[in-house]
């Protein structure tokens, strides 16, 4: 009998700690079921900490909504002892999430995470169909799939062939006095220079563009950053190589960024996209054709032409190593397109 009554106890326990939540599906969002007054308030004030934002953010210093496990985001790294529930790669398990609510640093914060993406995303979805803040943890899944992509500088091959062919010693250092000339009085104003320097002089090649959508084209057709210089045109790789090189030289590391680009209405990939990012006070900003520094964040929640989005993207480092140049993966954050999610149901949500 006692055995029975400690058991029961300790179900009621469990039941206080954790809620299950029932799986959701993006399109069901309740857009105009009442919320808390509690709830509106917290969304419309929170800051949203993303694995995209996280680098340059040591504490929590408002409300905020925490969004990533502690292998992906720093911030719930430091700050997950605060939670009843230790969320890692095994728990609560493949495809689950959990949004918990914890106050730290005097502040609400409300973390969604998954053991995998599929996990996270649940938790994102869920707490789009939320009436208030939840008091006790939430387990929750999602019918909803996220496509995780593999991009193409994952290819062995063809960061080999950008090592050994395109990015070389020689090949930058046909490009170094154009680098010196753009060198700033510091880091950023040299960033910004070569930025400008890019866009200003390079032109995109829609022939070459089309010859790679026909599949009519070979890997060597791809420009050397001399050959971008000397041309002034090439397509996404050979800006994203020459922006490369020309930091190299002004002994700034690049981060070459391997994006999939996924169409809005069929939610298929359609195209692969390459540019390079640069770090500043621990803040990643990207150089994509254009003659100004984008904060990663905004780059990946812009909207590309024909309507595509950034579904994944991988970041290569590029380094001088003694036998050469090498590209070294940095991260990979393969399903970018939730975070975007995430804000976009929010404010469909609660701005009606």
């Amino acid at each position: 009998m006692r055995k029975i009554i400690l058991i029961f106890f300790i179900f009621l326990i469990l039941q206080n700690i954790y809620a299950y939540e029932k799986i959701y599906d993006v399109n069901h969002v309740c857009y105009y079921t009442l919320t808390s007054v509690e709830l509106q308030k917290f969304v419309k004030t929170a800051e949203i900490i993303t694995p995209l934002n996280a680098d340059n953010k040591t504490t929590i210093t408002k409300d905020t909504i925490l969004v990533g496990n502690p292998e992906e985001n720093p911030l719930t790294k430091k700050y997950i002892g605060f939670f009843k529930i230790k969320i890692n790669k095994t728990f609560p398990g493949k495809n689950k999430g959990i949004i918990e609510k914890q106050i730290i640093n005097g502040h609400t914060v409300i973390l969604l995470a998954g053991s995998d993406i599929q996990g996270t995303y649940a938790s994102i979805i869920t707490f789009a169909n939320l009436n208030d803040i939840p008091e006790n943890p939430i387990i929750c899944e999602t019918s909803n799939k996220v496509n995780i992509y593999s991009t193409s500088l994952n290819s062995e091959y063809f960061r080999d062939f950008i090592e050994k062919n395109i990015l070389t010693p020689k090949e930058i250092e046909k490009v170094k006095s154009l680098s010196y000339k753009l060198k700033g009085k510091d880091k950023k104003a040299t960033i910004e220079n070569i930025a400008k320097w890019v866009a200003n002089n390079i032109k995109y090649d829609y022939d070459k563009c089309k010859k790679i959508e026909s599949g009519k084209f070979s890997w060597d057709e791809y420009n050397t950053p001399s050959e971008t210089v000397k041309t002034k045109k090439g397509v996404c790789l050979d800006y994203a190589t020459l922006t490369s090189a020309l930091l190299l030289n002004d002994n700034i590391i690049p981060y070459m960024l391997d994006v999939a680009l996924y169409n809005t209405s069929s939610l298929k990939i359609s195209s692969y996209h390459a540019s390079v990012a640069v770090k500043i006070d621990n803040t990643y900003f990207v150089i994509d054709q254009q003659p100004y520094l984008i904060p990663i964040n905004e780059y990946t929640a812009q909207t590309f032409e024909d309507n595509l989005r950034i579904a994944s993207i991988v970041m290569f480092r590029v380094v001088k190593e003694r036998d050469g140049i090498k590209l070294i993966k940095e991260k990979e954050v393969p399903g970018i397109a939730i975070y975007g999610d995430l804000i976009n149901l929010l404010e469909m949500r609660f701005n009606n």
